[in-house]
């Protein structure tokens, strides 16, 4: 290509540039309805990629992150058709939800395969401009239930081989730090799940360096979101977390609700389902950058079935609303730490003053005035209706959760 050739192709990629930009300004924010965590048979989810994608775009999910363990969706991989208790009735499924051609079989060694579908394959698909996106994603799954996902990355994240979950943790979002750095794009890290297996204290999180989101509520029966007798809920953790980084003059984290589902044919509590808890985040475009851009501002929320009108900071009032349903009652919960807070040991050695009621009112609407010495104030939105499917009998309602705000900011 010849000299002139390049610079006017150039200036055809910068106009091109700015006028996408211009038109990003443009145009007004809105929510977008995501999963974060979900996985398919490229690891040890019980259905094929496709139908994983298909069934969150048919429910009205706006974007959606594969994340299975320690693998991403590239080259070719196959699975046994009769792999699993569900084998032969997910490829039976599969087979007649596509037209001829679509599923790919072989056989080996007297046994039938199906080839999986790879992310390009599945965003040629599935994706379209301002309707549905898929977003890269692997959940890095350590020993010991130590697991976080990483979101629009560029290549895999190997499991660290640090001897404990702090060192873990801080190996893996080390690595991610430095992908991102290196390819000049925004990827989230999100602590999953640290109640599994008990895996992850809140003292592992406040001693981690560099962003990271919370996976708040997941919709895996074994987690333990609530805790039990000898450990805190994830909740707690989270005020825990926040408390400590705000003090010492670190960035606050944000926390997500998630499906982490596996299980795609039967739906019951004891499964592992979809539908579960999702995230609405508020962009100006549906793209991975920005999506990932806001998860990383706080611009969202965590719903197991509650849906926000709105929520906005204006640096002293925080405000929700509801969009509040027929015969469904409300209550808006603002909880927060105070500076100087009570140290005084609760039943679990935390100090009782860290994340406590600052105020609640009934009703889909409510605001809190900020009186300056609040760490942070966050909004849990608790509604008397059910949640379809709920994976334990103790979180059987619907709710969301708006994320942390600070004075000023």
């Amino acid at each position: 290509m010849k000299p002139q050739h390049v610079l006017v192709l150039i200036s055809i990629m910068l106009l091109a540039a700015m006028g996408r930009s211009a038109e990003s300004a443009q145009a007004p924010a809105r929510w977008f309805k995501g999963n974060l965590h979900t996985h398919s048979l490229w690891s040890d989810g019980d259905h094929y990629p496709d139908m994983v994608v298909k069934w969150y775009k048919d429910q009205g999910y706006d974007f959606l992150s594969l994340t299975d363990h320690n693998i991403l969706l590239r080259g070719e991989k196959w699975t046994e058709v009769d792999r699993g208790r569900n084998g032969r009735r997910a490829f039976e499924a599969y087979r007649a939800a596509w037209e001829p051609g679509w599923v790919e079989t072989r056989e080996v060694e007297g046994k039938l395969q199906a080839r999986l579908k790879t992310l390009p394959e599945l965003r040629a698909r599935f994706d379209e401009p301002g309707r549905f996106l898929l977003v890269e994603g692997e959940e890095v799954s350590n020993s010991n239930g130590v697991h976080l996902n990483a979101l629009n990355l560029v290549e895999l994240i190997d499991p660290a081989k640090a001897a404990d979950a702090r060192g873990k943790l801080q190996q893996n979002l080390d690595d991610i730090g430095r992908q991102r750095s290196a390819a000049g794009l925004p990827i989230a890290a999100m602590v999953n799940h640290p109640n599994w297996r008990w895996g992850i204290r809140a003292e592992d999180m406040m001693a981690l360096e560099g962003n990271f989101l919370l996976e708040l509520s997941n919709g895996h029966p074994g987690i333990k979101n609530l805790g039990d007798g000898e450990h805190i809920g994830v909740e707690r953790m989270w005020d825990l977390v926040l408390a400590s980084r705000l003090e010492r003059g670190l960035e606050p984290i944000y926390a997500a609700a998630t499906d982490d589902a596996h299980n795609y044919h039967d739906f019951a509590p004891e499964r592992v389902n979809p539908g579960r808890g999702w995230v609405m985040v508020r962009a100006d475009q549906l793209q991975s950058h920005a999506i990932i851009e806001a998860l990383e501002a706080g611009d969202f929320y965590a719903s197991t079935g509650v849906t926000l009108e709105d929520v906005n900071f204006d640096g002293r009032r925080l405000n929700v609303r509801v969009a509040a349903e027929p015969q469904v009652n409300y209550r808006i919960v603002f909880i927060g730490t105070r500076r100087g807070y009570d140290s005084t040991p609760d039943g679990f050695g935390y100090p009782a003053g860290v994340g406590t009621v600052l105020a609640e009112a009934q009703g889909p609407e409510a605001s809190y005035q900020l009186t300056g010495d609040e760490l942070y104030v966050r909004a849990r939105i608790e509604s008397d209706k059910p949640r379809q499917n709920p994976a334990v009998t103790e979180e059987a309602l619907q709710w969301a959760w708006t994320q942390p705000v600070r004075p000023g900011n």
